[in-house]
């Protein structure tokens, strides 16, 4: 097998993986100890491989960074939006998916404002997907009120933030062009969430600490972010490696079907026909846009 699919295959699995091991860190203490340990700690992982890609470091201008602060200012966003949906979410499995069906939200960007020309296979795809999740975030009195749960409407703002994000992120790589250009406006991106996320709390840091230790979720802190921070790299070397792209995509698109596998064994959230049925859709439905928008 391909390399650059092995490393797919690890990057979607690590995402699900460190995605319900965020879950269970913020329900356990917070989202915002989950938004500020995970995001600096990525940063750390990234160092040692920063330092030996340093000169392609050396190459960064005024309008890749424009793109970085865009781009850092839309994955903080949407990763403030997601650890608070996975903490108030009556079942997190479900805003986990919602979540992750970000290509969506991806190719509608790329449509509208990259002016990209839809197939119809890419427009009935996109319905699906906006289908599917409906059919997962009606609550359960959907009849009486047609009302989200607070979690799934909080997992709306990852869903437009990362697909807007993913649309974009081209840009500065295209710009850059350098062997690992994907790998140097990852870490860039990272930083600033760090340092961003690092401002906005450093007052309620020590207690964010404090509880973090008092509570005994270090190790639900290195699990995230250890597998989140690896995945990234993963993901990073195969679509850098312009080889199998749309085996590649298929792959990545299919994290959500992954990670609710994963979350609904550990949560062990009961679900009705009709969120298995929106679950499937949006699934089945973004794979098959990952396919499509990789083969263009």
């Amino acid at each position: 097998m391909d390399t650059a699919i092995v490393a797919a295959l690890g990057a979607t699995a690590g995402f699900a993986g460190g995605d319900v091991i965020t879950a269970l860190l913020v329900r356990k203490v917070s989202a915002k100890a989950g938004f500020l340990l995970l995001s600096c700690l990525k940063l750390f992982l990234y160092v040692p491989f920063a330092v030996l890609l340093w000169r392609e470091f050396q190459v960064i201008d005024g309008q890749t960074i424009a793109w970085i602060l865009l781009l850092g200012a839309l994955f903080a966003t949407a990763y403030w939006g997601f650890n608070r949906a996975l903490e108030v979410s009556k079942n997190p499995a479900l805003a986990g998916v919602v979540a992750g069906c970000f290509p969506a939200s991806a190719s509608f960007v790329a449509i509208v404002f990259l002016g990209q020309r839809p197939s119809v296979a890419t427009i009935v795809l996109l319905c699906t997907v906006l289908v599917g999740v409906i059919l997962i975030g009606l609550a359960d009195n959907w009849r009486a009120s047609l009302r989200l749960d607070k979690g799934i409407a909080l997992a709306l703002i990852p869903l437009v933030c990362w697909g807007v994000f993913g649309a974009l992120l081209h840009e500065p790589v295209q710009h850059l062009r350098t062997p690992h250009a994907w790998f140097v406006v990852q870490v860039m991106v990272a930083a600033f969430v760090a340092v961003s996320v690092g401002l906005l709390y450093h007052r309620q840091a020590p207690g964010i600490l404090s509880q973090t230790r008092r509570k005994r979720a270090w190790w639900l802190v290195l699990g995230a972010g250890l597998a989140i921070g690896l995945s990234e790299l993963l993901q990073a070397f195969a679509l850098g490696s312009g080889q199998q792209i749309v085996i590649i995509e298929a792959v990545l698109g299919g994290y959500p079907a992954v990670y609710f596998l994963i979350a609904h064994h550990v949560f062990k959230e009961p679900l009705v026909l009709r969120q298995w049925l929106g679950i499937a859709l949006a699934a089945i439905s973004i794979v098959l846009l990952s396919v499509l928008g990789a083969s263009i």
